[in-house]
C-alpha cells in the first residue's frame, strides 16, 4: 500500500511542477478541490490521489499525451463513425497539406485579369 501511496505522490509532484496551471484548472473542475487548500483544509495524499485519476480529455493529460485530448464520450462516438463509413477516420493520421504556389505579382495579374468563366460583361 505504501508502494501505491509514494507512486502518486511521485506523479502529483511531477505534474504539478511541470504543469502548475493545468492541474490546478483540473483539480478545480473535475473534484471542486481549490489548489491553495492542499495542505491545509485537503490532504496531499488525496490530492495526489485524484491527480493519478484524471480522466480522458483533462489539461493534464492533454499535455502528456496528445491522444487524450478526447473524452470517452468522443472515442465511442469515433468508433460508431468508423464502423458505419467505408473508410475509418484516424484522426492521429498526418494529414495533407495543400502547397502553396508562389507566382510574381505579373504572374498574379495576369491570372486575374482573364475574364472569369460564367460571369457576363456588359461592356
Amino acid at each position: 500500500m505504501q508502494c501505491l501511496r509514494s507512486k502518486k505522490l511521485f506523479w502529483f509532484s511531477r505534474i504539478r511542477h511541470r504543469y502548475p496551471n493545468e492541474l490546478r484548472a483540473d483539480l478545480q473542475r473535475y473534484y471542486g478541490v481549490n489548489f491553495d487548500h492542499v495542505g491545509t483544509l485537503v490532504s496531499v495524499a488525496h490530492v495526489a490521489a485524484l491527480s493519478a485519476c484524471l480522466p480522458l480529455g483533462s489539461l493534464v493529460l492533454r499535455k502528456i499525451e496528445p491522444k487524450t485530448t478526447y473524452t470517452e464520450t468522443e472515442w465511442l462516438l469515433l468508433g460508431i463513425l468508423n464502423r458505419l463509413s467505408d473508410k475509418p477516420y484516424d484522426p492521429f493520421a498526418p494529414r495533407k497539406r495543400p502547397k502553396h504556389l508562389a507566382l510574381s505579382v505579373r504572374d498574379m495579374e495576369a491570372i486575374l485579369s482573364k475574364p472569369r468563366q460564367g460571369v457576363k460583361h456588359d461592356n
